[in-house]
């Protein structure tokens, strides 16, 4: 008896109770495998609908039918907890997989698993109270709705601005402008490419694909949407998205940026490669391969309509001021699209050629993917190219900073040329794209902190302005913006990395295990750390086939990295660049001290350089309650410049030299990286 009254009072018999948790379930599985995209397309609304449901019907039906046919069995009684442990287990495996961006740990995952599950049952239990009319059903309900919503309060609601956030002083950009014309091109009849050698997509997935979109990926359309400015023969971008769901035209969410830059002159064309992306968590393969040839393939049409007179974009484009830009996977994409104009042959079939003569003055990837394809199993690498990347710190779906693996991947041997990297404070993911709502899909989406993002019109500014004086740049053959970038941007926490071609490297842990050793042929040591050691930068190279390091140094106050060099000079306009990364929340001044063979010292460059210390941040509203803080870095190049009236003072000889020491300086304590010493000569701008 004392059975059936615990029975009756948890409910777990009731039959809405057990639809209810198994409604539950199955969003929670339709979520995890599928997503719930947060943009405005109705239909995935009505289709994810429709799934839950039905998943909902088949679950219950089937839970029925066995209790039928277990009635009579001493397991029939069991089957009341087979939808209660369902939902446990559904919630578990959400906040599991919430856990390394919320700083969750074990016990917090089980506490977070039950306490939801716990309000799931308070409410429904006391809502079926209600209606049966049970004794203090009253009192009992209205405790079960001021929980359920005060749990809809917290996962509506956007967040908080982490103490970091706060203290930075950040701008509110806007941008506007208008393209000239505007035209959408490769309506039917639409010239088509075959893509099937390049992906993986079969049965099922592949008839419901070539159902919805009325075509195979054998015969793939040249289509996408141009921007242009009033001028004739006007520099022209070409530039691709990333995966979203495939039935969001993704290559309209970059409308801003078609019409900033035809303002400024700049022809802007966005390729649409949707029926590559993604749908109910199928796609069609490590297609970044793909996306590269779509967007070759796509650059030749226009280009062939640029030199017919009957085509609205005739002598549109100035052929020789190229410039290609994507975004995610869109991003690693235009790096391998570079990258097959030097090809002759697919590397993964040399038998299949590839005829792509473009002249290529630039690439930028935005928040790029990195090492989804693998040219032969080989990192696609670049050479001779300006080059940038740019990410956010907050991004939650190329969660580290993978653009900085294109950039390692980027030689340039001409001084005129240039790379950077530049990691960009409190900027996400999809906020560069109109139609993208959330770096997350439902239901994770509802427990990040939005509230410590830049806006949303900040980032569409960011991203334009910096593509913008990136492209002014080369085309009008200045550095302004390479050697002063936060000239340009809005107002924000930057990491920026660059480098000019032909620079040589004095030091870049890569020859060895051993911190003895250097580039040059010299030796190396490290004075006053605490701990120092050669590491692999995972965290900087997530993606790619190859591993770069580093030295890692941890000290308290000061610390320093000397290099005896044999042989080496330099010479009057010659500078050392270093590659740093700050890992602790102090900000660490950087001097670096020249000795002669005489034992005559002079400092480089007198003048302190800072390194930005690590922002420390809440990604997820979990941190209202456990207060941990995300932490995230990237590497800064600092430049330091001979000085020959300082030198002179101090009798030095820099022909002469025999050792450089790179001194570090901090309050309390701090830790440093160093991946790279390199040495070149300053550029006159024109």
């Amino acid at each position: 008896m004392q059975g059936k009254k615990w029975k009756k009072f948890l409910g777990l018999d009731l039959w809405p109770l057990e639809i209810y948790f198994y409604f539950l379930s199955v969003l929670l599985i339709y979520g995890s495998w599928t997503g719930f995209v947060l943009d405005d397309q109705r239909s995935n609304l009505v289709t994810s609908l429709l799934a839950v449901v039905l998943g909902t019907l088949v679950c219950s039906l089937a839970h029925w039918i066995l209790k039928k046919l277990l009635a009579r069995t001493p397991y029939g009684g069991l089957l009341v907890l087979v939808p209660p442990l369902a939902l446990i287990y559904c919630l578990y495996e959400l906040f599991d997989g919430l856990a390394k961006d919320g700083n969750l740990g074990d016990l917090e995952v089980a506490l977070w698993t039950g306490g939801f599950f716990l309000i799931q049952w308070i409410f429904i239990r006391s809502l079926l109270a209600l209606v049966h009319r049970e004794k203090r059903g009253g009192p009992a309900f209205v405790f079960g709705l001021v929980l359920q919503s005060l749990l809809v309060v917290f996962l509506a609601f956007p967040g908080i601005q982490s103490p970091q956030r706060q203290r930075v002083d950040l701008e509110e950009a806007r941008i506007q402008g208008r393209a000239s014309q505007e035209f959408y091109y490769g309506r039917p009849p639409f010239k088509t490419v075959n893509l099937s050698p390049y992906v993986s997509y079969n049965g099922l997935n592949k008839k419901l694909r070539d159902y919805y979109w009325g075509f195979s990926l054998s015969e793939a359309p040249l289509r996408g949407k141009v921007y242009l400015p009033k001028k004739k023969r006007a520099p022209v971008l070409f530039f691709i998205h990333g995966n979203h769901n495939m039935t969001t035209k993704s290559e309209l969410g970059y409308d801003y940026l078609g019409r900033y830059l035809a303002q400024k002159g700049i022809a802007t064309v966005s390729v649409d490669e949707s029926f590559l992306n993604g749908y109910l968590g199928k796609g069609v393969g490590n297609e970044n391969d793909a996306r590269a040839i779509l967007l070759l393939e796509n650059i030749q049409e226009l280009f062939q309509k640029n030199k017919d007179p009957k085509s609205p974009f005739y002598q549109a484009f100035d052929e020789e001021k190229l410039f290609l830009a994507g975004h995610s996977r869109g991003g690693e994409a235009v790096h391998l699209a570079a990258d097959f104009t030097e090809r002759d042959h697919y590397p993964d079939e040399a038998s299949r050629s590839l005829n792509y003569p473009l002249k290529i003055k630039g690439v930028m990837t935005l928040s790029p993917t990195s090492g989804q394809y693998t040219p032969a199993g080989h990192s696609s690498s670049l050479k001779n190219i300006f080059y940038l990347t740019l990410q956010g710190s907050h991004d939650a779906d190329v969660n580290s900073f993978m653009g900085d693996d294109g950039y390692k991947h980027v030689s340039n041997t001409d001084p005129k040329l240039y790379k950077m990297a530049i990691y960009a404070g409190f900027m996400d993911h999809s906020g560069s794209n109109d139609l993208w709502k959330s770096d997350k899909t439902l239901p994770k989406a509802l427990f990040y902190n939005r509230k410590d993002l830049l806006s949303r019109s900040s980032q569409k500014a960011l991203v334009a302005k910096t593509l913008e004086a990136f492209m002014e740049d080369i085309l009008e053959g200045k550095e302004d913006f390479y050697r002063n970038p936060e000239k340009y941007l809005p107002r924000n926490l930057y990491w920026i990395k660059k480098e000019r071609g032909g620079e040589e490297v004095l030091a870049d842990f890569e020859e060895d295990s051993l911190i003895a050793t250097n580039s040059w042929g010299g030796r190396s040591q490290v004075l006053g750390a605490n701990s120092y050691r050669e590491e692999a930068l995972g965290h900087m190279n997530s993606g790619g086939p190859d591993t770069f390091h580093g030295l890692n140094m941890s000290f308290t106050r000061t610390a320093q990295y000397q290099m005896d060099l044999p042989d080496f000079h330099l010479g009057d306009g010659d500078y050392l660049r270093l590659d740093l990364s700050n890992q602790g929340g102090e900000e660490v001044d950087v001097q670096v001290l020249l000795q002669d063979q005489e034992g005559k010292q002079a400092y480089l460059n007198p003048k302190i350089q800072g390194l930005e210390p690590s922002l420390d941040f809440a990604l997820t509203k979990f941190y209202l309650f456990n207060k941990k803080e995300t932490n995230k870095t990237a590497f800064q190049s600092l430049d330091f410049s001979l000085d020959q009236e300082e030198v002179q003072k101090t009798g030095l000889d820099p022909s002469r030299l025999a050792s450089i020491k790179i001194m570090f300086k901090t309050e309390n304590n701090g830790n440093i990286i160093l991946d790279e010493v390199g040495v070149g000569r300053e550029r006159e701008s024109r």
